[in-house]
Order: C-alpha cells, then structure tokens, then sequence
C-alpha cells in the first residue's frame, strides 16, 4: 500500500523496513505452515462487537450479532493474556465492531504499550465516535496502524451504506488525529482510507481521492461484499479506482478462488478470538465456536484444540471431502466452498 510520510528519511526507513517484515513475514508462515506445533506471536481478538452504525451490508449487526454476540474485551481480560503470553508482539483489535466504543481501550493501549505490543485495526473502524481522550491516546501509546472505513466523499453518498454514520465528523476526526501526530512529530497511528464501491458511491471516487490526499493519507479500494451489487460503469470504476475487477464475482470467474482468499491462513498465523475470549480460527467465522476460550483454557490449549488442529490439516490438504468438515466452521464459509470446488489447496503464503 501506498503510504505517505511527513520526512523523506522517515519515508525510506519504513519502505526499508516493510520489504524486511515481507520477508521475515513469508518466513514465519512458511514454518508455522509446515509445523504441527504453532509458534504465534500475533493474534487477533475483537475488541469490540457493538457497533453505532447499521451498514447495509453488515450482516452481523442485521442479525443481532449472530453467534458472537454483543460485548467487549475487557482490560481484565487483556491484561492477563499478555502476562502469560510474552511471545506476543502484535494484536489485531478490530474485526465485526467500533473498537473505540470499548470502555476499556486507553488502558488495553496503555498496557500494550507498556508490553511492546503493537496493536493495530487493519480490519477496519468506522471513526465517527472517538473522544479525544482516545485519539491522545492513540498517539501517545504508538497505536500503530488504523484502516478508516469511510464509503463515500459527501454525507449524502456515505450515509445511504454506513446508516447513522456522520461524513463530516469522521473527516473532522481524522484532521485531529493528523493534527496530533504533527504537533508530536511522530508517524503512529498510520492511515488509511478504504473505500467500499457501492450503487450510492461510485461517482465520488475520484472527489475521495482528493479529500485523502489532503489529509495526507493514502486510499485503497476494497471490493463490495454484496453480490446484488452491479457496477453503473465498471471501466470508469475500475479506471479510477485502479481495480482489475470490480465485482466478487468477477473476480471469482477470472482467478477461480474468492476475494481475500488470503484470510485461510489466520488459522496458521494469527488466529482470531472473540470478544469473550471464543476461539474462531478466522476474521471470517461469524456462525460457530471452537470449544476452546482463550480467557479460560489459555493459547497454547486454543492452539491444540482438536477440531481446530482437524481444521488446519483439511485446509492443507489436496482434495479434502464436505465429510471431512463435519463439526467445523469452514463448512459454511464461501471462501472454503470455492476453494473445494475449484481444489484450491491452502498455500504458505509465499
């Protein structure tokens, strides 16, 4: 991804850096692939499954929060893990909910800053309530990176997909935030606008484009998840927008294997954990839970959890059966469906 620094030193050092941890990155996954014993020090566990907004293509938040629930991580919670976890350097925070309406963020923030851990929310945040407590915090603890789930470049466009939400708040947030970072000469937390295409949106492409190079973010375009979902002018969209595809579905038709097909690999990398502590396997599992609880059992028992371990090794394997499923939650997932019936195998990721 493109991103923008504020000194052409500070710029260098992070490309320099980033091409390190791609390496680095595709080792680990490599080994943790081939292994039957994980060694994690990256996990992700949502901090938050309460959200302010009904998306209209949430289906989490349509259905009451499905499996999962409503409910936070707790600093109780956070702080016990880390202690008995000091392999972990990076969590991830977000996933189905808005982090920042987590009563207990600044002191998981606090406390991970304190640990070395860096904490991130790639998966994404909507920013339309952050305090500024919380965007202090933000800077001050080194949150390290936040992807702005803004779908739109007016009120009218953004409110019709992100329902309740407040266009104008979120850009107001967002040049705080900027601001922070440049009163204290810093780079954290990093930026990122992602832009989800939608029948309500598509003509502010290029106006979104200018407003984040203003705030002097980069933007990346993220293909919708809805498959009603028919672009007006898909050569304008994908000239734009620099997609090659523009639809799932189109994607899905040209490469035979889903759109971020990627997530398969949570499951031998950085497994993903619910808000009371469940395991899930993947950011994707909204329907079911392993039997293990982080909170309860501990990670190296969620790691050897016998349908979980069951469910890695039909992940890797070359023409695994529906049978072989049974009682696991990738049953139900898309991504697995197209990967069996294209025999797409998992890879390592490099």
């Amino acid at each position: 991804m493109t991103t923008y620094y504020y000194k052409r030193e500070i710029g260098a050092y992070m490309i320099r850096s980033r091409i390190l941890n791609v390496f680095r990155g595709a080792f680990t996954r490599k080994r943790q692939f081939e292994t039957s014993k994980m060694q994690i020090n990256t996990i992700r566990i949502d901090a938050s499954s309460i959200c302010q907004l009904r998306c209209t293509g949430c289906g989490f938040q349509k259905s009451n929060g499905r499996e999962l629930g409503y409910g936070y991580l707790t600093l109780e919670h956070f702080v016990d893990f880390i202690d008995k976890n000091p392999q972990i350097t990076r969590v991830e925070l977000s996933n189905y909910g808005e982090i920042f309406l987590n009563p207990d963020l600044i002191e998981i923030m606090a406390y991970a800053h304190k640990k070395g851990v860096a904490l991130e929310a790639a998966m994404g945040v909507n920013f339309n309530t952050v305090s500024e407590d919380q965007m202090q915090a933000l800077v001050k603890y080194e949150f390290r990176f936040l992807s702005l789930s803004i779908d739109g470049a007016s009120q009218e466009s953004y409110s019709k997909y992100r329902i309740g939400g407040d266009f104008d708040r979120v850009i107001a947030n967002v040049k705080r935030l900027q601001d922070l970072k440049k009163e204290r000469g810093v780079i954290y937390p990093k930026l990122q606008w992602q832009f989800v295409p939608n029948e309500h949106n598509e003509d502010d492409v290029l106006q979104a484009k200018a407003i984040a190079a203003k705030l002097g973010i980069p933007i990346v375009f993220k293909l919708n998840f809805m498959t009603s979902y028919v672009p007006k002018d898909p050569e304008r969209l994908k000239t734009e927008t620099g997609l090659t595809e523009v639809t799932r579905q189109e994607y899905l038709e040209k490469y035979k294997i889903p759109y971020l097909n990627d997530d398969c690999l949570q499951v031998f990398c950085d497994p993903q954990f619910n808000w009371d502590g469940m395991l899930l396997g993947c950011c994707r599992n909204e329907w079911a839970f392993f039997k293990s609880n982080l909170f309860v059992d501990g990670l190296e028992k969620c790691l050897q959890d016998e349908d979980f371990q069951r469910m890695r090794a039909i992940l890797k394997a070359k023409n695994p059966s529906q049978n072989q499923m049974e009682g696991i939650p990738c049953r139900n997932c898309s991504i697995w469906k197209s990967r069996h019936k294209y025999g797409k195998t998992i890879h390592p990721g490099i």
